[in-house]
């Protein structure tokens, strides 16, 4: 939007992540997944340098980064705050 737009003031991409970041407080986790979404190299698979069903590099040829992200939000964080207030405790108690 920065380039088609330059006139306006419109924050970059990485800039308004952030900002969703700071006023949620809730921040992804990123986990290397296969390029064809099939498993997370995580846990027992964490040491996997390829994808078990298709045989598909965890990592692009040429560099160290991964060919596909899976970004995990944690449901944790959500729901403390609803328990430190008092009123939606009462409410999810019914």
């Amino acid at each position: 939007m920065c380039f088609i737009y330059p006139s306006t003031n419109i924050p970059s991409l990485r800039l308004t992540s952030s900002h969703v970041v700071f006023l949620s407080g809730l921040e992804p986790v990123l986990y290397n997944c296969c390029i064809n979404s099939c498993c997370c190299y995580l846990g027992p698979n964490a040491d996997l340098e390829c994808c078990l069903h298709y045989d598909a590099s965890q990592f692009c040829p040429s560099s160290c980064i991964a060919h596909q992200k899976f970004f995990y939000i944690p449901t944790i964080p959500y729901l403390v705050p609803f328990y430190k207030n008092p009123e939606m405790h009462a409410k999810m108690q019914y």
